[in-house]
């Protein structure tokens, strides 16, 4: 997990060129299959790293606020991609499927994020803290599902 806190886009973008590159060229574990973003509130951006990384890796843009169709198993009502991703990367978290950072910083965003009435909220924090690091365990949770598994989890 990497953080940084920077509005400038073009630096931005450049740090995720930077990563992809890294992951394409490290010595084990071969090189990432896929980039996936949420996109709800940042759609222009992300749009945006995604023309530019397309020659690099493919990117997917997740619409958190999109309804997951056809309905996964277990839901009786629709769900948005924000919930359903958020229910399965928080069942990993408590399966202990991960390893994660003893960061003080990482440990308070982690748990600013909370389920309430069957959604996921966030109450940002002073010091800029908003929950990025939840978002970012659900879009690894995304980017590693089975392929066959999209046919219920598309992106735009």
């Amino acid at each position: 997990m990497v953080l940084w806190k920077e509005r400038r886009e073009s630096i931005q973008k450049d740090r995720i060129k930077t990563l992809v590159r890294a992951v394409r060229e490290r010595a084990a574990g071969g090189p990432a299959t896929r980039l996936c973003i949420a996109a709800g509130n940042e759609r222009l951006f992300s749009q945006g790293v995604q023309e530019e990384l397309s020659d690099l890796i493919p990117v997917d843009l997740v619409i958190e606020g999109g309804s997951v169709k056809p309905l996964p198993a277990g839901y009786k009502e629709a769900i948005n991609y924000k919930t359903w991703l958020g229910d399965i990367y928080s069942s990993a978290v408590n399966d202990n499927h991960y390893a994660m950072p003893s960061d003080e910083y990482f440990k308070v965003d982690q748990r600013l994020t909370v389920k309430n009435a069957g959604r996921y909220e966030c109450e940002p924090q002073p010091d800029g803290k908003h929950g990025d690091t939840f978002v970012s365990g659900e879009m690894a949770e995304y980017g590693l599902m089975d392929r066959g598994v999209e046919l219920w989890c598309a992106t735009v």
